[in-house]
């Protein structure tokens, strides 16, 4: 969660540059993302460095008020069985979904797929996705990538 969206504009808005781009899944996002809470505004602003904007809150989180639910940290004496503010977040692959779209928006190619990196016990920890920068070159880029990919 090093890399800001800002620094990925840059890369694209080099139309020269092909790369791998590691996203840290379950060991950076989800755990900034609250499964039945919005993260409070600190966690809130390191999502929007990662993912360029706050328009991950309306992706990830459902909720038929989320459009206008204000940011708020629970208080000490609030009501824990009040459920005015509760959340569900989208599972891992709606995450996968959601920032392959947004690096759709800078990026000249994408691969379809994106490599699972697991542990032992078989939980997905990063996802590894291919953008290519060049217009003219991006079809055949990302071809070979999903080639490559998909022995792996």
């Amino acid at each position: 969660m090093q890399v800001s969206w800002q620094t990925l504009e840059a890369v694209a808005g080099t139309k020269s540059i092909d790369t791998w781009i590691l996203f840290p899944l379950t060991v950076g996002v989800t755990r900034l993302l609250s499964k039945h809470e919005v993260p409070d505004e600190p966690r809130c602003k390191r999502l929007d460095f990662l993912f360029g904007d706050r328009s991950w809150l309306g992706a990830l989180y459902r909720h038929p008020a989320m459009v206008s639910a204000p940011l708020r940290q629970r208080g000490l004496f609030d009501d824990p069985t009040d459920h005015t503010d509760k959340v569900q977040r989208v599972d891992l692959s709606a995450i996968e979904e959601y920032y392959k779209a947004r690096l759709r928006t800078i990026f000249a190619g994408v691969a379809d797929t994106a490599v699972h990196l697991r542990n032992s016990k078989n939980s997905p920890l990063y996802l590894l996705f291919f953008v290519a920068g060049n217009q003219k070159g991006a079809p055949i880029a990302v071809k070979i990538a999903e080639s490559i990919m998909k022995r792996g």
